[in-house]
């Protein structure tokens, strides 16, 4: 159960739910509500199909471009750290996609839930923990993801946008954390 709680909080930090919050209300502030939920709904489910395959699939990915565990650990807990910086530093790197597009599957869930981070992160546990406890976590991530987006708006009212960038940091910080052990375990120490 251990291994599930760790891939749960690593990916959950990682995946910044309340993070999204502000970035989901103004994708779909001209929704009505019932849209907004179905865009929840999809965001969510692509977020969490993407994870879950990419998991599976990552690891053949780099025997395959004959990449070590080791140097990918160091690479990803490098990147996860800047991420996590973007975060504590209240940085926004998101960047617009124009035209007509499914706002909740391609903006929403797999760039902005489920981006580069929570792959890298994916596949690094699934090394350190395991696979299954990786998918599990995944699976309670993408469902805690679902929660705080589908309530989006009664959590904005609730906390307001400084506490949205306060959990925001605190999350990064966290994650900064993750990455250094990270970094710590491809250099063996």
């Amino acid at each position: 159960m251990e291994p599930v709680v760790r891939a749960f909080v690593a990916l959950f930090f990682v995946m910044q739910p309340f993070a999204s919050i502000n970035a989901f209300l103004s994708l779909t502030k001209n929704m009505h509500s019932r849209d907004r939920a179905n865009a929840a709904n999809k965001a969510v489910l692509a977020a969490a199909l993407t994870l879950i395959i990419f998991t599976i699939i990552g690891p053949f990915i780099l025997e395959i471009l004959g990449v070590s565990l080791e140097s990918f650990q160091i690479a990803g807990g490098i990147m996860l750290f800047l991420i996590s910086l973007q975060f504590v530093l209240g940085l926004n790197v998101q960047k617009e996609t124009p035209g007509k597009i499914d706002v909740a599957v391609v903006l929403i869930g797999v760039p902005l839930i489920t981006g580069p981070g929570a792959m890298t992160a994916a596949i690094l546990l699934s090394k350190t923990e395991g696979l299954n406890a990786v998918i599990w976590g995944a699976v309670l991530a993408s469902l805690a993801t679902f929660i705080v987006l589908r309530y989006a708006e009664r959590i904005h009212r609730f906390i307001g946008p400084q506490g949205e960038e306060i959990m925001t940091r605190l999350m990064g910080l966290l994650l900064g954390s993750i990455a250094m052990e990270f970094i710590r375990k491809g250099f063996g120490m």
